[in-house]
Formats: structure tokens, sequence, C-alpha cells
């Protein structure tokens, strides 16, 4: 353990700044201004969300929709930077050539590299995710309708959110390394995906800028443009049931009187989700862990340029002197 925690350590400084200060009170005034920082940065969130209940906007009951739809945003960001992230380090980072050199099993090496990711993220998440979700739970809570204790469960469902992408792009890093190779391989694939990627960003501006009415009233139109709102929320809910799971793990279960509360569905829901994180780590330490270490051998090995053989030529003694 002391040597994984030295590995990711070593690493994670390349990410975060885990430079501390020296003197008491500078610990205590970064603690302080990272805390108020949070804090600011979730007060916000919450207010933004109040004021649009006051607009009729949204009401308190749409919040768990909010959640399900930030939460699946961000999901899919993690998941493609994580993938993206987890593709270079595993197999073609330069610190592969330190760290093999190193007096620890290839192993350690390898949840090292995952843990660094996941400690990266989780540090990410205090900036928006965590925020907004204790943001749409503050609303929730000042309405009635959550309880107290459920801001102290939040903290188990959103590790295990958290490492959810770290461990899915851990194993998408394997058709992602082969599907790298093959587009440098064949250069005319570079061409065909910046088209289609091209293509795809001038359908979404046109349909985006289709559903823009050509002429806006909003005094008149703000009631149909609530309904569209609510309308949409609770269509991506319901067709999002996995990450609409995934919220109930965070803010608990319904009851007949309107109030979340966690209890055994919602214990028995982040079992589930803590079996798949188990079950996707082992999946990566058997799959992604052997090509890791082929490639990271392969990156500290190096080719000898040995040159054109010549010939020995036989020089007078003068000459050779």
């Amino acid at each position: 353990m002391k040597q994984i925690k030295t590995l990711v350590l070593m690493q994670l400084r390349d990410k975060i700044d885990l430079s501390w200060p020296k003197t008491r009170k500078g610990r205590i005034h970064t603690i302080i201004m990272s805390i108020l920082k949070f804090a600011f940065i979730t007060v916000l969130y919450s207010a933004v969300l109040f004021v649009a209940t006051l607009l009729n906007l949204v009401y308190y009951s749409d919040m768990p929709q909010i959640m399900t739809l930030v939460i699946t945003i961000v999901m899919l960001l993690l998941l493609i930077t994580n993938t993206i992230g987890l593709t270079k380090s595993l197999y073609f980072a330069e610190d592969n050539k330190v760290l093999i050199t190193l007096p620890v099993s290839n192993n350690k090496i390898f949840v090292s590299k995952l843990l660094v990711f996941f400690f990266y993220e989780l540090k990410r998440s205090f900036s928006f995710t965590i925020p907004i979700i204790l943001g749409c739970a503050l609303n929730i809570y000042l309405k009635g309708y959550l309880q107290m204790i459920t801001f102290v469960w939040m903290i188990i469902p959103m590790l295990l959110i958290v490492a959810l992408p770290v461990l899915i792009g851990a194993l998408l890093s394997i058709p992602a390394l082969y599907g790298y190779r093959l587009v440098n391989k064949v250069g005319i694939l570079k061409v065909i995906l910046f088209l289609i990627a091209l293509s795809a960003y001038v359908l979404i501006f046109i349909n985006i800028g289709g559903m823009i009415p050509s002429k806006i009233d909003m005094p008149n139109q703000w009631p149909e443009f609530r309904t569209a709102i609510i309308t949409f929320l609770n269509n991506f809910e319901a067709k999002n049931v996995v990450v609409t799971w995934i919220t109930r793990t965070l803010i608990g279960e319904k009851t007949l009187s309107g109030v979340f509360s966690v209890n055994f569905v919602t214990l028995g829901k982040v079992g589930i989700l803590l079996a798949v994180c188990i079950v996707l780590y082992v999946i990566g330490y058997l799959v992604s862990r052997p090509l890791f270490f082929i490639m990271m051998s392969k990156s500290f090995e190096f080719n000898k340029d040995k040159g054109k053989e010549k010939k020995n030529k036989r020089h007078l003694p003068f000459i050779s002197f």
C-alpha cells in the first residue's frame, strides 16, 4: 500500500498542485479558502436553481430530473476524457520508462494509474458536479422533501459515480489504442473522421437554430417555454433509466408523502453500484493490464542504429599513426 501511495503521488503531481504550505497559518488559510470556494460555488448553483423556481421555470419536483441530466452529461464527458487520458497514460506515457525501472511490481503500477485518474476526477468534481448536485438537493431540502442525513449519505454513492467513468475508460482504452493505430496507419481515415465530426457539428447547430422561433415573445410564450422544458426533462428521465437509477442512489427513494428518503432499496442500489465497479475493475485488471505491460515494456526498449556495415581496410603504418 505504501508503494502504491508513493506511485500515485509521483504521477499526481503532473495533474494537481500538491504543494502544501509549510507554516500552520498557511495550511489553515489554504483549507479555509478551499472550503469557502466550494461553498460559494454550491450556493451559487443553488441560488440559480432557486431563482428558476421563483420564475416558475422549474419546480422543486423537477430537481431530480435536473440531477439526472447533469449526471448524464458529466459522465459522458468524463467517459470521453478518461478513455483518451488512460489510453495515453497506459500505453504512450513517457513516465512508463521511469516507472518500469522502479523496484515495484507491474500490478501496482497499473493500479496507481487508475487511482491517479480517480483522484484527479474527484478533485474536478468539486468544481461542478458535486456543487450542482448539492444545489438541487438543497432546493428539495428547503421545501421539506429531503432529509438532512441525505447530505452525509451522498458521499458514498458519489465516490462510486466518479469511479465509474475511470473504470469504463480503462476498458475502452483497448479499442481506442487499436483505433488510434489504425487511423495513423491509414491516413485517409483522419480526413473521413474530420468530415464526420464537422458534419455532426453543422447538423447540431442547424437543429438548434431550427428550434428557435422566428418571433420571440417571452411574456406570451413563457407558459409554452416552461412546458417544453418540463416535457424535455421528463422524457429525458424516462429514456435514461440507468442514470435515473443512479440519481436515486444519491437522494433516496420517493415515499408516498413525496419525501425522498434513504431506505433499504437505496442501500441495495448502492450495493449493486459497488458490485458493478468491482466487476469493471476485475475485467480491466484481467484485460487491460496485460496489454499495459506489453506496451510499457516496448516503451522501455529502444532500437539501436547499427549503421551500414563496412569492410575493414588495411592502411599504411604512417597513415594509421
